[in-house]
């Protein structure tokens, strides 16, 4: 007999679903020409009666679909927010620039940090002397290194960035007034401005995951590059 003839069911049993699969992969013409076929076909139904394959095909699109406006809107609204970031984090380096004496500075940090883009606020100069923890206006503090968070001292050593969720004692060292509210910073952005003396700018938002995805990092390191080229003016003399 000759090898090449075989029965339907020896056909039969050589096809599998990955033969199909690959047939049908490399001629997706193969339905044309054969409506009845297409018609007769039925795919199980786990919510009823079984639907044809044409069915099928049209709620799987109609499902896409929903899905492809579902990740549109979510592109528009992170498109609206990141502009909003944007103006925000404009006019509160312009108002950093035109700042006069300390006061302003340190006003115009509160609102364009804290009012503007939502964030609370602490801007910490790290002391290597023994004096007492200090708050100087309405967001700095003055802290000495021995009451620093084990953490911050080894991270700070080797990096000038922190984004995470925070650690109770994290939360209590960088924001003390704002530790016990309803709306309790979960994460935070803690940048390093300077190394001599220490000083911190610590950003907290409620939501745990805020600092890993949404904010645009850019215009962070902007913002902080040119806080960090005018903060010395308006240091204290005393830290």
């Amino acid at each position: 007999m000759n090898p090449s003839d075989t029965s339907p069911a020896q056909e039969s049993d050589a096809l599998n679903d990955s033969a199909v699969t690959r047939y049908l992969e490399a001629h997706p013409d193969f339905f044309v020409e054969r409506d009845q076929l297409l018609m007769s076909l039925r795919i199980p139904n786990p919510r009823g009666e079984a639907v044809s394959l044409m069915d099928r095909q049209i709620a799987l699109l109609r499902e896409r679909n929903v899905e492809n406006r579902r990740l549109i809107d979510d592109f528009k609204r992170n498109a609206l927010r990141n502009e909003a970031i944007f103006h925000s984090v404009k006019a509160l380096v312009l108002a950093l620039v035109r700042s006069k004496d300390a006061d302003a500075f340190y006003a115009a940090l509160a609102v364009g940090l804290r009012d503007e883009l939502g964030f609370t606020v602490g801007l910490l100069y790290v002391s290597e002397t023994d004096q007492h923890a200090e708050r100087m206006n309405d967001i700095v503090y003055r802290y000495p290194m021995r009451e620093m968070p084990r953490f911050y001292v080894a991270h700070f050593k080797q990096h000038d960035t922190f984004m995470g969720p925070l650690r109770d004692d994290e939360r209590a060292w960088l924001f003390p007034e704002d530790s016990s509210d309803g709306d309790t910073p979960s994460s935070a952005a803690v940048i390093a401005l300077d190394r001599s003396p220490l000083t911190l700018l610590a950003l907290g938002h409620a939501e745990s995951g805020y600092f890993n995805s949404q904010l645009d990092n850019t215009l962070l390191s902007l913002m902080t590059d040119v806080m960090a080229l005018i903060l010395p003016r308006y240091r204290p003399t005393d830290v």
